[in-house]
């Protein structure tokens, strides 16, 4: 089979929302379509900047030698997984992954309160809707992810406040630490 460009994308994000957490355990989807609306139980963690989201794997090894120095084996000792991308809207949803779900309280009427604690941020699942150039899905599931790291925030005119943030993709029951879904090609 010869390659084909059609098979070559970019991928965005669906207008709307694309980017939404929840807690541990809840479905994204069914069984019986992967790409199901998302109920109410996901928020909405609004704008991901233009750098999108960079998924990362990290595997470290250590090499094993014969007597004669030929390398025989290459041992995985751990891998991580992760996602980095930074959250551009200054909402509830955006700010419970910056500080922690527990740590935010927008319930008063006109305002949200932040306390800045040192607390560990619960695991959550996580969910991206993603469109590829020809229109085709591509759904991102981790179903038990943590905030890792919080970047720096600038407050200034001529920059946008936003925080990067790295979600680590723990296991789930099954061992999968993340779940793709993408809509096959007509």
């Amino acid at each position: 089979m010869a390659n084909d460009t059609n098979d070559v994308s970019n991928v965005k994000g669906v207008y709307g929302g694309y980017g939404f957490s929840a807690p541990v355990g809840t479905a994204a989807g069914t069984d019986q379509d992967v790409f199901a609306s998302l109920g109410s139980s996901w928020d909405n963690m609004g704008f991901i900047s233009e750098d999108g989201i960079e998924e990362e794997l990290d595997t470290d090894t250590e090499e094993i030698h014969d007597m004669n120095g030929d390398v025989i084996f290459v041992a995985r000792q751990s891998e991580t997984e992760t996602l980095v991308l930074t959250l551009v809207s200054l909402t509830e949803a955006a700010f419970a992954e910056w500080y922690g779900h527990d740590s935010v309280d927008a319930s008063q009427t006109g305002y949200i309160a932040i306390e800045h604690t040192a607390a560990n941020r619960e695991a959550r699942a996580y969910c991206f809707e993603l469109l590829m150039k020809d229109g085709r899905k591509w759904r991102k599931v981790v179903p038990n992810g943590v905030v890792s790291e919080v970047g720096s925030i600038v407050y200034g005119a001529g920059d946008i406040a936003g925080r990067e943030i790295t979600i680590t993709c723990l296991p789930d029951a099954d061992g999968v630490r993340m779940y793709d879904y993408i809509e096959k090609s007509a």
